[in-house]
């Protein structure tokens, strides 16, 4: 019984020091091809160029490769990113948005490797 308190005690100590992290990116979209089906679904690949930065401070560029499935108001997207911060470190990220606004809106953005001093 005291393990389990032990453990519920810790959990919450580094529950309460979590950390936000916040990525925000803004970028030209050019859309380099598009495939309508006569079911007015669409597959459009696209390609964007952009800036970003984040809340420790870090900025850069980036660029972005990515597919965006469309059906009427429905649109997901998926795009691969390679960041270049100010000290010309490379990392890469997966985005994802599932949403009914095709042009613009947030998403999840996933690491997925880094180089130099930005591993995690």
């Amino acid at each position: 019984m005291k393990t389990l308190l032990y453990i519920l005690i810790l959990s919450i100590f580094f529950n309460l020091n979590a950390k936000s992290y916040i990525f925000e990116s803004n970028a030209n979209n050019t859309v380099i091809n598009t495939i309508r089906y006569p079911d007015g679904k669409e597959y459009i690949h696209s390609e964007n160029t952009g800036l970003w930065k984040d809340s420790n401070g870090d900025y850069g560029n980036e660029k972005c490769i990515g597919v965006i499935k469309k059906n009427k108001n429905q649109s997901e997207v998926e795009v691969r990113c390679e960041h270049t911060n100010q000290n010309n470190e490379k990392f890469w990220t997966l985005k994802t948005r599932n949403s009914e606004l095709h042009e613009s809106g947030g998403g999840i953005s996933t690491y997925i490797a880094g180089l130099e001093n930005i591993k995690n």
